[in-house]
């Protein structure tokens, strides 16, 4: 076993522990399931619903999903998050944990487990996991910590997350005025890596935030900047997008489905 994987086992035992605590008041009955060499991982089974909590080593992703409490065969995730071993550990298990009890619907004492949002898509167990606009901005705020509690406050403030709004209210000005400050070169790669890593494995819903809201905002003078950094693929889905670079784009509307983003963007 690596260091770093016993090191991730460990935090994910912190994050489950801190998780089961929260839900001992609602009842729910905590079991491990085997492990191998790419995942670890423990149920928490509920009356209507079970919940989970995994680590793949191979992505180190930290994933919450949930299902009927007698069969898993059909599972809705609800929230993952990428580990990053170079950043703060304590933030990020407790950035984490917080994240993954607010998608069950426990804040306080007093609150009770939520039903599953029908707005989130449902995979099957063995489904390939594509990253979806959460994953992306989760992986964004490593590089803008402070955008950790205005996920928070959207998550808060709204039954749906406002993706596009968020993006350009809160994301996009943080990376202009970043650009714009003569930026170190390793910063900006690692953006970049995340912008077409993300671009790659992505859904849909999050190669659309990322071109036509977040690439398709950045003016010519910093793009130089970022630009020499990503692959070909996404330097022509960028070229394509900059036609519609000045043109509004209307928030969400709620709907009943989670694939929502790329078809409300593509009728502007």
């Amino acid at each position: 076993m690596s260091n770093i994987y016993a090191n991730n086992e460990k935090i994910f035992y912190l994050i489950a522990d801190k998780f089961a605590s929260e839900l001992t008041s609602f009842d729910f009955k905590r079991e491990k399931f085997q492990k191998n060499n790419k995942n670890i991982g423990e149920f928490f089974i509920g009356k209507n619903v079970k919940y989970e909590l995994s680590y793949d080593s191979s992505s180190s992703v930290f994933l919450l999903k949930s299902c009927d409490p007698e069969s898993c065969d059909d599972q809705t995730i609800l929230s993952k998050w990428l580990f990053d071993s170079s950043t703060d550990a304590n933030k990020q298990i407790n950035a984490i944990t917080t994240d993954f009890l607010e998608s069950v619907g426990v804040s306080g004492p007093k609150d009770s487990i939520r039903k599953i949002s029908k707005n989130i898509k449902k995979r099957k167990k063995d489904e390939n996991f594509d990253a979806d606009p959460m994953f992306l901005i989760n992986r964004i705020a490593n590089i803008f910590p402070e955008l950790k509690a205005e996920i928070q406050e959207e998550k808060r403030a709204y039954e749906n997350f406002r993706f596009v709004n968020f993006t350009k209210q809160n994301i996009n000005p943080k990376l202009k005025n970043f650009l714009k400050s003569q930026p170190d070169n390793g910063k900006v790669k690692k953006i970049s890596e995340i912008f077409d890593g993300l671009y790659k494995s992505g859904d849909l819903d999050a190669r659309s935030i990322i071109t036509i809201v977040i690439l398709s905002s950045i003016d010519d003078e910093s793009e130089k900047i970022i630009r020499e950094h990503l692959g070909d693929d996404l330097k022509k889905a960028w070229d394509a997008t900059k036609s519609i670079r000045d043109k509004k784009i209307s928030p969400e509307r709620v709907k009943k489905t989670y694939s929502y983003i790329a078809s409300s963007l593509k009728s502007q």
